[in-house]
This record gives structure tokens, sequence and C-alpha cells, in this order.
């Protein structure tokens, strides 16, 4: 009998633990903080418990390839009220607290920096710089006394896209001189959009400088969406002249160091700086009654109404396709990913756990295509009620085929779209701000010229995409203060939600000093102070930096030194003094454009002020005499 009421005890011991077990189990699986991420099409579990502690003590993400450990120091107390903030100068929106003034993400520094990695030429790659600084400062960029030579000696570094722009006193005009061992590449549309716009900014802005009785001034600069340089010659440590990047540069400044980042040809940005040269006001694209950021800024104090999903809808573009080396990253066909079965449920499925063991090949943009998807499995495959919409909806709704086509309905898509993969609709702003969450996925040129800014302005909070390549606007950014930080590959992604949505009263503060910060820029003295800071300051430095030819060659022009030093540059364009450009010597510049800088020497523009031709013709009878 006492033998019989044992085995009954055991029974009901092992009963109850199962039971207890299977409690704590259903409890981890419907808790939305601890969801498993979907790998290789199992769930493996990688819920850190710190992320989960909401007492504002030091909380710690730990990011998935264990590369670095990210500590933020946030409570409530270090916060400011809401009421606390107005429209201040850009240095007083920081927080009131000193505890979290430090606050960054150290991402890595490249294996220059490291101590490791190869510095041998060729061996540069993109790769390098994946993981570049985050820091919330960087301090500016150096700019040392140069020379014309210096600046003509950094075309060695580029592929394409970089140009001279000189003032030529006598003339009182600008001269921008291309040289020819460049191809002609379609970006020089962005690099001669960006000198036209900048010869106009410093007659407004410096009219003493530019006058017949001056010196002349050479500047180095380039326009694109990235650098397009040589991957042999990086990193480039030694360069002296500074070359204004309009466009998008690199985020780590021991890549390029004498490179300094430039408004972006664009309506938002460059163009709109122009606009306030030219007439002292904030361009309508930028100002705060004509951008919609009142009407978009109402449901800033309905947080918890906003859709808790990472949203973007945007292009699928390529992503710094000259920097990559080989091989490089890859644009998925569907083809190669999505097989004929009868059932479509299975086939989405198969493809997306090809893509997920395709990941780290896939361009960002698909990157973020897998975790979306990933999402919507997660939801189907648990039912889960407390999350009903998946975390992640990040999608394409248009592609470039020589202009923006909507993916939807397009037979490019079309087996994407009929799995449900990849393809969306587009959104409006307006749709966009119901959102609580959204990422600037960076594009061709490693970032988005359009969307930071209206992101900024939504009452929801921005998931920062941090890649290679930066821009000037992220220099007034700070992370953990006017955005969440996330890496270039998106492995974090997940875990960043994951931390806003169990610190709400942090994510919320976050947004709205964004807000606050992105309507500063739209108010006249806001962008009076962005336009001083990123145009004014860097052009007033590297103008106070050349070193004219009347002190380093007296007795000699510029065009006979660049003549004597550089045959190569020709000039293809020219501003006058009242703002006035065109292109020198039209046809023969089409000539060459049709044929990509592939010309022989007969073919190039002759008669002009730097005498070209006669360069040609003593190079054609050097020819025949030997």
């Amino acid at each position: 009998m006492a033998q019989r009421l044992m085995a009954v005890r055991r029974r009901e011991i092992f009963l109850c633990t199962l039971l207890i077990l299977a409690a704590v189990c259903m409890q981890s699986l419907f808790d939305p903080r601890l969801y498993s991420a979907w790998e290789d099409g199992n769930f493996l579990d990688v819920a850190d418990d710190e992320t989960l502690v909401d007492n504002g003590a030091l909380r710690r993400i730990y990011d998935e390839n264990a590369e670095d450990v990210v500590g933020m120091w946030l409570s409530d107390e270090d916060f400011i009220d809401y009421d606390e903030v107005d429209y201040a100068p850009i240095g007083d929106l920081k927080l009131k607290s000193t505890s979290v003034n430090e606050m960054a993400v150290r991402q890595g520094r490249t294996k220059q920096q490291q101590g490791g990695g190869s510095t041998v030429p060729g061996s540069f790659s993109i790769q390098d710089i994946y993981h570049a600084p985050a820091d919330d400062q960087l301090p500016p960029r150096e700019v040392s006394q140069y020379t014309i030579i210096d600046a003509m000696g950094e075309v060695e570094v580029f592929q394409e896209t970089f140009a001279l722009l000189v003032y030529d006193p006598p003339n009182d005009r600008f001269v921008g001189l291309y040289s020819r061992t460049q191809k002609w590449a379609a970006g020089n549309d962005k690099l001669w959009k960006s000198y036209k716009s900048f010869c106009r900014i410093l007659r407004k802005t410096f009219p003493e400088r530019f006058t017949p009785q001056n010196d002349e001034l050479v500047i180095a600069m380039s326009g694109g969406d990235y650098p397009h340089v040589k991957l042999d010659k990086l990193p480039h440590l030694d360069g002296v002249a500074p070359v204004l990047m309009f466009g998008s540069a690199f985020r780590d400044p021991n890549v390029y160091k004498n490179m300094i980042t430039m408004p972006m040809p664009h309506i938002l940005h460059l163009y709109c700086m122009e606009h306030y040269a030219t007439y002292g006001t904030v361009c309508s694209q930028m100002s705060n009654s004509e951008n919609g950021a009142d009407s978009r800024a109402k449901h800033f104090r309905k947080w918890d109404k906003l859709k808790p999903t990472v949203i973007w809808r945007g292009t699928d573009f390529g992503f710094l396709h000259s920097l990559q080396g080989r091989p490089s990253m890859i644009h998925p066909r569907a083809t190669d990913f999505i097989k004929l079965q009868p059932n479509k449920k299975n086939r989405r499925q198969a493809a997306v756990r090809k893509l997920r063991k395709q990941y780290d090949s896939l361009l960002p943009r698909w990157q973020a295509i897998v975790l979306s998807e990933e999402a919507v499995v997660e939801v189907n495959r648990f039912h889960l009620t407390k999350r009903p919409e998946p975390w992640a909806d990040m999608r394409f709704s248009s592609f470039f085929s020589g202009r923006k086509v909507p993916t939807v309905g397009n037979p490019t898509y079309s087996v994407w779209e009929e799995v449900g993969i990849a393809t969306g609709d587009g959104m409006s702003l307006d749709e966009l701000s119901l959102y609580r969450y959204h990422i600037d996925l960076g594009g061709g040129g490693g970032t988005t010229w359009t969307g930071t800014i209206e992101k900024l302005l939504m009452p929801g909070l921005l998931m920062h995409h941090l890649t290679p390549t930066s821009d000037y606007i992220h220099e007034w950014l700070k992370p953990w203060e006017h955005y969440v930080p996330v890496s270039s590959h998106l492995r974090d992604l997940k875990q960043k939600f994951r931390w806003a949505e169990a610190h709400p009263n942090q994510a919320k503060r976050i947004s709205y000093r964004a807000t606050q910060l992105a309507r500063y820029f739209g108010s006249e003295e806001g962008y009076a102070e962005l336009f001083e800071r990123s145009i004014v300051e860097p052009a007033r430095r590297v103008i106070d930096a050349y070193q004219p030819i009347s002190a380093t060659h007296p007795g000699m022009t510029w065009q006979q030194l660049v003549q004597s030093h550089d045959r190569s540059f020709s000039p293809v364009i020219e501003c006058m003094r009242h703002g006035t450009c065109s292109q020198i010597r039209e046809p023969e510049v089409r000539e060459w454009q049709r044929g990509h800088g592939r010309m022989k020497c007969q073919d190039w523009p002759g008669g002009h002020t730097l005498g070209l031709r006669r360069f040609c013709d003593d190079e054609q009878s050097k020819g025949r005499s030997s």
C-alpha cells in the first residue's frame, strides 16, 4: 500500500511540474518582448533579459553578432518635460541632464583604426567601412592651406564626377574644369547642378571676395550620390586640398580625411540654400507653413494610437555600387528564389528561407524585405493575439527604370507580387505618419536624401540606418537624442524595436526632440543657422585656406600653371557675374558625353582659354615625328 501511495505522489509531482513548465512556456510565447528570431526556418531564442528591465537603470542591448555592446543610460529623470522644449537654438535642444550627454552607439572602427586589416593598395572594400564610428559629434574636418596644384592632384583618387571650380578674376567668371582622365558619367549631371548652385551662393554670400581686383580661387569639388573614387586609393590620408562633396560622403573621416560633406543637389537641400542666399527666406519645401509639419505633428500626443510597426515604402535601388568590390551585394532575381509549386503559401515560405540563407549578401533594402517577410511568418505561425500586425512592414512601392515606376501591377515584379513578397502600394506622408516607427533605409548613395528630414517631422520614432556614408544634415543629429541608430546590416533592428516598445516614454521623447529639431530647420532662425553652418562656414574655411598663384608662382596666371602641370583638365562650363551659366563648346562636350569620356585627343574641345586644342596638336605632331 505504501509503495502505491508513493507512486501516486510521484505521478502527481511530475504532472504538476509539467503544468508549471507549460505555463512558463506559454507566458514566454505570448510576451511580445520575448519574440524569438526567425533564423533559417527555425526560431532561435535571442531574448535579452536586460532589455526587459524598465526601471531607469543602465540598459544594455547586445548586438546579435556579438561585436559590440551598446550601453544606454536612459531614465525618465534624464528627460525634460514636453512643455520645457521650445524653438531654441540647436545647442539648447539637448538633454538638460548632463548624465546622458555622452550617449552614443559605438559600432567599431575601421580595420585600420583597430590596427588590423590590410592597408595594401587595392585591398580596400566597402566592408572595411561598414561599421564606421557612430559618434554623436565627429570633429570638423581639418582644412589645411593648399594650392592649385594640390587641388589638381585630388583627381587621381576619383574615377569620375570630380571637377575644379576656378574663379577667373579678369573675366569675373567661374570656370568648371573636368579631367580627360575621367569618364563622363551620368552622375556628372548632379556635379554640374551642384557647381552652378554653389557659384551663385558664393556670389551672394562673399561678394567682396569675387571681384576682378582679387586673386583667383580654385576649389576641388565632387557631386553625386556618393564619392566615385578608386578603391585602390582608399583610405586617402595624405590629401592636402579640401574636396567639397555635394552629396553623401564617407561617414568615417579616416577614409578620405580632406573630404567635406556639403548639401546634396536636391530641392530640400542645396537648391533651397541657393533660394535662401538669393531671397533671404526659407524655401517653401522646408518652411514649416508649407511642408505639412503642423498637420503631422498633431498626432504626437496620441503615441498610443500610432500603429506599432516599423514602416517603410521606397524604391528598389542599388547600394554604393562602385565601392562594393567583389563579390558585390546581390539584387535577388525572383526566378532564383521562387520555384513553381502548386501551393502559393509553400512557395512564399520557401522563398523566405532562401532569402534568409542569402541575407548577408543582399542589398540592405532587400535585407529589410527579409525581416518584413519573417515578421509576417512569425505572426501567422503563432497566431499571436497581442500583436495582430507584424512588427515590420518594409516594402518596395517603386523601382527605377529611367524613372520611378510602381512595383504593384508591373510585370517586372509580378513573380514577387504573386506570392506577396517585397511589393506594396505607395503611401503618402500623412499615411506614414500614422505609424509609430520609421526607418530611412539607405539607397544608391548609402543614404536617403529626402527620407530622413521627412521622417524626423513625423510623430513616430526614427530608426536611423547607419551606413558607410552620411549627409551634411546628419551632423546635426545625435543618437538616442534624435533617433535610434540601426546598423548597416539591420540585424539589430528588431532588438531596437523591442526596446522602444518596452520603453515608450523614452521613445516618445526621442521622437519629440527629432520633430522639434526638424521644425527648427523650417523656421527663419533655424534655417539661418543651418545655412551658416552647412554652407557658409565650410566655404569660408576653404576660401581662407587657398594660397593664390601670386604667392606661390609669381608672374604666372592660373591658365599657364594648369597648362604646365596637368594638361588633362578641360574647361566645360562657365558661370558669369549675373549667375547665368553655360556649357563651353557644347557640341564637343556632347560628343564627349556620348563617348563616355573615351575620346581621342583630336575630338576634344579646342579654342578654349587653356588652348587645349594646341596641346592636342602638339601631341599629334610628336606622334608623327616619332
